[in-house]
């Protein structure tokens, strides 16, 4: 199956800003180089990242745009950028440079707008970020400690599943969500490129998820260590095929550890 993204990038066609960023249209983290031209300025277009590109705590991410005459040729510009404070959701877990470097700063799945202006021009973009989301705590209940870890599909149905790293005390659950109703419980998966694995899972009414019928620590080490996990499930309306892309996990297992159990 051919990987092709990991973010959402939708086209706006208005959006308030507040916030004014210079940066470089080129997409270095630096100043535009080059000599000066007095070409007109057609268009400029926000560049996405590779669509695998996930995004996590303490990750950064040069923004680019591409500026073109009229003739289609590539210009360079200095581009400056502006965000919307109040669009940076959850806030304010992203931060731009004075170049255009994003970067990161909570390990949630955020989104934001941007604007990208050149002379008397301007592209927008709603850009939704994805990779893994993890909190933890005490439940109130029970006084004991709880983790959790879920990460969209990055490739799949309109309505992605989701996958679920669930831990309360020593109990894990590893659980795929979905909108769609199930028609078997019946899954298939494949970690990178190894062995399809086809399993009974456990259908959860109340999370709407088909739950891993065995302890999952060993799976939960296995997903630290690859690129793509592509899980097939048989929905109402025929198979529904996804590709989560599980970089990143490996970063929180230290965090899990406490709460649930497994043990690198």
């Amino acid at each position: 199956m051919a990987i092709r993204g990991s973010a959402i990038w939708t086209r706006r066609t208005a959006v308030a800003l507040a916030v004014v960023v210079p940066a470089s249209g080129c997409g270095e983290d630096g100043p535009a180089a080059g000599p000066s031209s007095n070409t007109p300025v057609a268009s400029i277009h926000i560049v996405p990242p590779p669509l695998d590109h996930n995004l996590h705590l303490g990750d950064t991410y040069q923004l680019r745009a591409q500026i073109e005459d009229a003739d289609g040729n590539a210009l360079n510009r200095d581009v400056t950028w502006f965000v919307h404070p109040n669009s940076v959701y959850p806030p304010p877990h992203a931060s731009v440079s004075a170049h255009g470097r994003l970067t990161v700063e909570s390990p949630l799945i955020f989104s934001l707008d941007i604007e990208a202006h050149v002379d008397d021009l301007s592209d927008q973009e709603h850009m939704l970020f994805r990779g893994w989301s993890f909190e933890e705590g005490v439940d109130v209940a029970t006084g004991v400690e709880y983790g959790r870890a879920h990460l969209v599909a990055n490739f799949g149905p309109p309505s992605p599943p989701r996958l679920y790293i669930d831990c309360l005390g020593d109990e894990v659950d590893l659980y795929v969500a979905a909108t769609f109703p199930f028609a078997s419980d019946v899954v298939r998966y494949r970690l990178d490129d190894g062995e399809e694995r086809v399993e009974q899972w456990l259908e959860s009414g109340a999370l709407a998820a088909l739950v891993y019928p065995e302890d999952p620590s060993a799976l939960v080490l296995d997903l630290a260590l690859v690129d793509t996990l592509v899980f097939a499930i048989q929905a109402v309306g025929g198979e529904e095929v996804s590709t989560f892309i599980p970089k990143g996990l490996g970063r929180f297992v230290e965090s899990l550890v406490p709460p649930c159990g497994p043990s690198p």
